[in-house]
């Protein structure tokens, strides 16, 4: 990774727009399996930050019935503007520079991420499971599954002229929680092919397998298993497959406060031809705000058997109310711990929807103040809230007016029937179940009376009205009734969710937080 990848990659979501920045990132067509890998490297952050900052994801809920009319991504193309006197093809032309295709069975849906401002449609999900980076193999983020859940995909890309090519197709098959268990990639015009077979247990993840197709030959390359300690991950390791045998490639280790907040990831590296084959290679520094909103990372880094140093600080500001971070201000540092540059995002939040309609960028260089480059990109949303188009503008050369629009990106839906909170659902409100007082300001109370066998309350979710979850809790109503703290919660409406030990709906009911 590069001093300046995430700098780099958050400011392409001003510059291109944002699902060009994200998907073009990984279908630019490679020539070679190497060349695959570094393309999915690139994407270490932005899975970071998603999985830090929760996505910010719609929930379309209804009150007085058990599913809604929603919309799912089934399509998405990126075009660039070619000026003449600086590129080709002339004269200047709009260029479809990336395009994709999405099918899906049943419930199965999309969703938008509003840190990001992007759909991710790419799968691995790189380093620690925790941060949503890593290895080459994994999942995606949004709490490890993927934002959109298509069966298929089909993705089209500028190989080798300025025509759109057939790139890749991807398979997808779940279980009924919605976690990858097996996941196909496929590059025809390669001869090149990825399979990944995942296990879970009621944490999560547990193993990742990753087996490799060039040409004619199949091999197993990469294994990673996951342990835990109560919720907590207690070990994550993998192990690679070269010329035959089976070698360390890497493990992280975490380190979490009294409240079950990680505090310190660490990245280990193993590396045979040194002393001291096991070396930390990176290591995150989190801090929250009360409330557990993530407030900054610190991200150093260290070659083969030398000191980490501060390579990055990332720092991230909120909106009250908004369930996705509105600012973030990032600076680099120079191998010998000098800032040299810095990244600034700022993102107006519409009074309407409480859904960003455009983000400024700026990246600057710290020892050439005059050495900066800013862009914006405004975005429109249709009755679903889901976002249409979104154009990226940068100033004119003259002047500071935002007059040239050098990249447009535009979705396509279809409507689909899903259930009202993206589960199982049951009426909402059951006879024996009340919860009080609502709304509410400190404290939430449960109470249940003659719950049948099997119906006790086990557990307590509490999503915005983004569909992020915000509160996840056991929940026990034994001796009457039980109480969730909710002081933290911004005001706001918010959807309670019920369930048994077995995961299944008991109830579900909207709250005002005070």
């Amino acid at each position: 990774m590069t001093r300046t990848l995430l700098g780099i990659a958050m400011l392409s979501l001003c510059i291109t727009a944002q699902a060009q920045a994200q998907s073009t990132q990984k279908r630019i067509a490679p020539n070679s399996k190497v060349a695959i890998q570094k393309i999915r490297a690139q994407h270490v952050h932005d899975a970071l930050l998603n999985q830090l900052v929760g996505n910010g994801q719609r929930l379309a809920a209804s009150k007085t019935t058990s599913t809604v009319t929603d919309e799912r991504l089934i399509a998405q193309s990126s075009y660039r503007f070619f000026d003449t006197s600086t590129t080709t093809p002339s004269p200047a032309v709009w260029i479809s520079t990336d395009s994709s295709t999405y099918y899906y069975s049943g419930q199965h849906g999309s969703y938008y991420n509003y840190n990001g401002m992007t759909y991710v449609n790419y799968y691995q999900l790189y380093n620690s499971i925790f941060l949503g980076q890593g290895h080459i193999i994994g999942l995606r983020d949004k709490d490890n599954k993927p934002e959109i859940l298509s069966d298929s995909s089909r993705f089209y890309s500028l190989i080798s002229s300025d025509t759109l090519e057939y790139y890749e197709t991807a398979h997808s098959t779940y279980d009924a929680a919605d976690n990858f268990t097996k996941y196909v990639e496929d590059y025809p015009p390669f001869s090149y092919s990825s399979t990944f077979i995942n296990t879970f247990g009621a944490n999560g993840i547990t193993s990742s397998l990753s087996i490799d197709n060039a040409s004619t030959t199949m091999d197993t390359m990469e294994y990673r298993t996951l342990d835990y300690t109560g919720t907590h991950i207690s070990a994550d390791s993998t192990e690679s497959k070269a010329s035959g045998t089976w070698e360390h490639q890497g493990s992280f280790t975490y380190t979490y406060d009294a409240s079950g907040k990680a505090t310190r990831i660490s990245q280990w590296v193993y590396d045979n031809t040194i002393a001291i084959p096991w070396y930390e290679n990176a290591r995150y520094d989190l801090e929250y705000y009360p409330g557990d909103q993530f407030k900054k990372m610190t991200v150093s880094y260290a070659p083969v058997s030398s000191p980490l140093t501060i390579n990055e600080v990332d720092s991230f500001s909120w909106t009250t109310g908004v369930p996705y971070y509105t600012g973030i201000s990032s600076t680099y540092y120079s191998s010998a711990g000098t800032p040299v540059s810095a990244y600034t995002q700022v993102k107006h939040v519409s009074a309407t929807n409480q859904l960003p309609d455009s983000v400024y960028a700026l990246q600057y260089d710290l020892t050439t103040p005059d050495t900066f480059f800013r862009a914006l990109n405004v975005y429109t949303y249709d009755t679903y809230n889901k976002p249409t188009d979104d154009i990226a503008y940068t100033p004119h050369v003259g002047g500071t007016a935002y007059d040239s629009v050098t990249s447009h990106q535009h979705y396509y839906y279809q409507t689909y029937t899903r259930d009202a909170t993206g589960v199982n659902t049951v009426a909402e409100h059951t006879t024996n179940i009340s919860i009080y007082p609502n709304p509410a300001n400190n404290q939430l109370y449960i109470a249940q009376i003659n719950a049948t066998a099997g119906n006790d309350i086990a557990a307590v979710k509490i999503f915005n009205i983004t569909g992020q979850l915000v509160i996840n809790k056991a929940c026990s109503t034994t001796g009457g009734k039980a109480q969730v703290a909710i002081s933290d919660l911004p005001q706001g409406t918010y959807m309670v969710v019920l369930q048994n030990a077995t995961g299944t709906m008991l109830h579900t009911e909207k709250i005002v937080k005070l």
